[in-house]
């Protein structure tokens, strides 16, 4: 009885933090960025500009289970990030900062899934401030969103909550559109395009190699974030999408969880989930603890 209360304790204490890890291309070691213990940081993406890398990142504060996004310069000689600010927070929860170049410049499509909006932001002084310039998309439960230009036109590549049997992780549907500024996405016919759990939602950007395309996936199948795909896409028309599995990547040692990966010039970028034991979390652990109790006594 004693054994069964104490690991009850325990688990109260422990959750799960996200982490950004590091690496040059042409290393195998991945390198944990040093964080505050108090929050998470998820969703990397890396941008080289002028000589240095900026990391945009959700940071989700544990006591307040808020996500919001950030940015900041890494610094190669100390393994963190520097100079960070937060560049967009809402009432509502954020992700995803996706950050792309388009016609000489930047824009950003983070993950609003919880305001059921896809927005497209314009970095007025990079890498710093932005500001909101269109909805793509409204109404819509949308999840980790990554654009494809290709064969003049915008592909919008996302996963769907449509109701409770069709969960973000289970579904990969497509959006075209012939401008992305002046434009409305339409979606493609046969969406969703896939339903494999183990492929179907995005975990970064495409990457072009040589004359091939990638799309980078997460496998959601035996848990959130299990490993990540590089999945070679052989076709996609205004009817259709073909690709097949090219490469998988697990976790590193130490982790259990690995669903983001970016790459720009020489530095590739992941995040890595860990387990942690965090006061905050007791707390609010035994707030939901009384709050169920409080429920079902009234």
């Amino acid at each position: 009885m004693f054994n069964i209360i104490k690991k009850i304790i325990e688990n109260l204490f422990k959750t799960h933090q996200w982490c950004i890890l590091i690496k040059k291309s042409n290393e195998s070691v991945w390198v944990r960025l040093k964080q505050p213990k108090d929050v998470s940081r998820a969703d990397p993406f890396i941008v080289y500009k002028d000589g240095k890398y900026y990391i945009f990142f959700e940071e989700f504060d544990i006591k307040k289970r808020h996500g919001y996004l950030c940015v900041g310069e890494y610094c190669q000689n100390c393994n963190e990030i520097k100079n960070i600010r937060v560049i967009l927070n809402e009432k509502y929860h954020l992700s995803f900062p996706n950050v792309f170049l388009y016609k000489n410049e930047y824009y950003m499509i983070p993950e609003s899934s919880e305001n059921k909006t896809i927005d497209l932001y314009k970095f007025i002084n990079f890498p710093y401030n932005l500001v909101k310039i269109k909805t793509l998309i409204n109404d819509i439960s949308a999840a980790d969103n990554v654009l494809l230009f290709k064969d003049q036109k915008v592909f919008l590549f996302t996963s769907l909550y449509t109701h409770s049997r069709c969960l973000h992780s289970e579904n990969l549907s497509i959006y075209q559109s012939n401008d992305l500024l002046n434009d409305d996405f339409i979606e493609i016919h046969n969406n969703p395009v896939l339903t494999d759990k183990e492929f179907v939602r995005n975990g970064g950007q495409f990457i072009e190699s040589g004359s091939s395309l990638f799309r980078v996936s997460q496998d959601c199948k035996k848990r959130y974030g299990y490993k990540i795909n590089f999945m070679k896409v052989n076709k996609i028309t205004d009817t259709e999408y073909e690709e097949e599995v090219s490469k998988m990547i697990y976790p590193p040692k130490g982790y259990i969880a690995f669903h983001t990966y970016n790459i720009a010039n020489d530095m590739e970028i992941a995040d890595g989930k860990i387990v942690v034991k965090n006061l905050f979390v007791l707390i609010n652990n035994f707030i939901d603890l009384l709050k169920l109790i409080f429920k079902r006594l009234g």
